[in-house]
């Protein structure tokens, strides 16, 4: 179960955090399996959060 994410957040932070989400799969083959199952299953955008 995903929790959103709160709307009182260090946006640098985030900004950080989703970047590097982003990154993951091109350099974690287990990371990059994860993140193409859940995209399969709709927005690849949410597939990024956990």
């Amino acid at each position: 179960m995903s929790t959103p994410i709160s709307k009182q957040r260090n946006k640098h932070i985030q900004h950080t955090l989703v970047e590097a989400a982003r990154l993951a799969p091109r350099y974690d083959p287990e990371l990059a399996m994860l993140y193409e199952r859940k995209r399969q299953r709709g927005n690849a955008n949410r597939a990024m959060l956990p």
